[in-house]
């Protein structure tokens, strides 16, 4: 296998993938058309009643997801609630390469050159009730 292989696979992957965009848009306007236009108008309406809803529980939604990770990152622990989870992950150590390699143990001085990314935080589903 060489670089070209995956060159290939790519080109392959692109393809199927703008097939696959314009079928799933022949699908989406078939659908339409085959929608009457008071059934149009009337789906419409529903969106337009729920719109500003759905963006302020969306919004919120979004405030304490970001309220929990700071509250995660603070406690430094994962965290289990009844249904999800927020998983503290502690931040990645990296180092200089170049500049350390076979020579941290004897030049205790170059651990400078180490780095500690930051920590995160992601909320998973625990299973379904």
């Amino acid at each position: 296998m060489d670089t070209w292989d995956v060159v290939g696979k790519l080109n392959a992957l692109y393809q199927s993938q703008d097939i696959l965009s314009k079928w799933q848009g022949q699908k989406a306007a078939e659908i339409q058309d085959a929608i009457p236009e008071s059934v149009r108008k009337a789906i419409e309406t529903i969106e337009a009643a729920w719109a500003e809803k759905l963006q302020t529980g969306q919004a919120q939604t979004v405030s304490i997801e970001t309220e929990i990770k700071q509250m995660v990152l603070q406690l430094g622990m994962s965290v289990k609630g009844s249904a999800l989870q927020a998983v503290f992950t502690p931040g990645r150590i990296s180092w200089d390469s170049k500049g350390i390699d076979g020579f941290a143990v004897a030049y205790p001085e170059l651990l400078r050159f180490r780095s500690i990314g930051k920590p995160s935080v992601a909320i998973r589903h625990l299973g379904e009730k």
